[in-house]
């Protein structure tokens, strides 16, 4: 039969064709700014939910090594593709 860490590997696979799916369906249907946004808070939020996680006593989960300077970078680097969204004129569609 399958091991454990094969189902894992399966069930990992499928979520993340499910997962490119949602994307392509999203910048069909929302403006492309807007899931640049969402795609550039993703690892904050993968972040911010180890940290939740890991306070209310979840231990199979390892934050890392990653201290405060890591998280200063990260949240630059937010700031930055929110500036750069921001800044940039909304380009009309042709119909």
């Amino acid at each position: 039969m399958y091991s454990l860490s094969g189902l894992a590997t399966l069930f990992l696979g499928f979520s993340t064709l499910c997962a490119y799916g949602a994307l392509a369906e999203a910048i069909r249907c929302v403006p492309l700014p807007i899931v640049s946004v969402l795609l550039a808070l993703n690892p904050l939020l993968t972040l911010f939910l180890v940290v939740v996680f890991e306070s209310i006593g979840i231990t199979w989960l390892d934050s890392g090594l990653l201290g405060i300077l890591g998280y200063a970078g990260a949240l630059s680097a937010m700031l930055g593709v929110l500036l750069v969204i921001a800044k940039s004129e909304p380009k009309r569609m042709r119909v």
